[in-house]
């Protein structure tokens, strides 16, 4: 990649990454504040039980469908998604209220709310898919991720309610709501390019070639929902003291990651396209070098303020200071290992290996659940955690073996035909 070429990557990860952390704050600093005050209970490890179901199948499973139309968003232009894509979504929908409704401890009128605020939140999720893919084939970096920021409106129902069913039911409501708003507003900002492209040839795209993609890039996704069910299993608000560390983790580590990602993905098609991959190994370790320093700068920003995030959101009584340090230094170690993955899955599936990817994405579920589980029941839920950063580490050594090995093996056949 040439000097010009590595500082626009940087200035559009850069506006990427800041609009995530501003638009994705909400999603992180509330759940601490709803765990705050009301504590771990049942309640609230149904209430975030759910969120992690969301979150894999409107969220996870979004991005994954946003990275797939990418490429054909590269061939021409596209207008619309295919009646097969919406029934898909109608599909996905649909399952999340069942496994949120089988997963609860009991059925009533709690978990049945929650479960129908899932299956909206879940197709809203996946219908947001075509529109971010618009944004980001088109340079938009920033209405993404800046728009989440209407999760702010969940604010209120943790702080005006003290019953914490009632309160984890508005504040779930709260979320759906907020996500219908960024739904407009995505829509409305991609109706721009959709009007600009009315003179080209109408295609529509279809769910087949998505399929693959979005099994492909998302299973290994599944990994923090397995993490959950084992801390169900656990003592009674177990999950909600995951939920803690990873929020709080992923507010340090995730929402730059996934800034930088998105700009990254559209870099590597085209990079593929224009067969630009010629210092593959070279951009690899640029970047593991760039997460290995970020994952110091935050590690000892918790070592050193650590103790004041604990006291500032009142969860010491339950989560206890030195567990939660240690969760949160064990997640952010596994940084440079997950990122240099990601990037890896990236440029394998950019390369049309889905299938190669949906293995070793099998492999790191199994993986995670087998030592997670057997790990939980030695040390809890820094075991779990344990078993992500081994899973992490096991996965993206796999990858980058295998990304070089294929790579290498195409630069032999370049050189032969010069």
């Amino acid at each position: 990649m040439s000097h010009f070429g590595d500082t626009l990557v940087i200035r559009k990860s850069f506006y990427s990454t800041i609009s995530q952390l501003a638009g994705r704050s909400p999603n992180f600093i509330l759940p601490l504040v709803f765990l705050g005050k009301f504590g771990g209970s049942e309640a609230s490890d149904l209430l975030f039980l759910s969120l992690a179901i969301v979150f894999f199948l409107g969220t996870t499973l979004s991005n994954a469908a946003s990275d797939a139309f990418i490429p054909d968003f590269s061939e021409s232009k596209i207008n619309r998604a295919s009646v097969k894509w919406r029934n898909s979504i109608l599909a996905l929908s649909l399952f999340s209220l069942m496994l949120v409704a089988f997963l609860a401890p009991e059925i009533g009128f709690y978990t049945l709310c929650i479960a129908i605020i899932s299956m909206f939140l879940v197709a809203i999720g996946l219908s947001s898919a075509f529109y971010v893919s618009q944004s980001y084939f088109h340079g938009d970096f920033v209405t993404p991720g800046i728009t989440w920021v209407f999760r702010w409106v969940s604010v209120f129902p943790v702080l005006l309610v003290d019953n914490v069913k009632i309160a984890a039911l508005l504040f779930y409501f709260s979320i759906l709501v907020a996500d219908i708003l960024r739904w407009f507003v995505l829509k409305k900002s991609a109706a721009r390019y959709l009007h600009q492209s009315s003179d080209q040839s109408l295609r529509v795209v279809g769910v087949s070639g998505v399929f693959w993609f979005m099994l492909s890039a998302s299973l290994s996704g599944l990994n923090p929902l397995v993490d959950r069910f084992i801390a169900g299993t656990l003592v009674t608000g177990s999950l909600s003291q995951l939920e803690v560390i990873e929020r709080i983790a992923s507010l340090f580590l995730l929402v730059p990651t996934i800034g930088v990602m998105q700009v990254i993905n559209v870099e590597v098609n085209r990079k593929i396209q224009n067969s630009e991959f010629l210092h593959f190994d070279f951009m690899l370790l640029k970047w593991f070098f760039a997460a290995s320093l970020w994952s110091v700068v935050c590690i000892s920003f918790v070592i050193y303020f650590g103790e004041f995030v604990v006291n500032l959101l009142e969860i010491s009584e339950w989560l206890g200071h030195q567990s939660f340090i240690f969760g949160v230094i064990i997640l952010i170690s596994s940084a440079p290992s997950m990122f240099v993955g990601m990037i890896c899955v990236r440029i394998l599936l950019g390369m049309k290996k889905s299938k190669v990817v949906l293995v070793y994405s099998g492999c790191s579920l199994c993986f995670n659940a087998v030592v997670s589980f057997a790990l939980s029941s030695l040390y809890g839920v820094n075991g779990i955690l344990l078993g992500t950063l081994l899973t992490y580490s096991f996965t993206g050594v796999m990858l980058v073996l295998h990304c070089s090995r294929y790579h290498r093996s195409n630069l032999d056949n370049i050189w032969r035909k010069i």
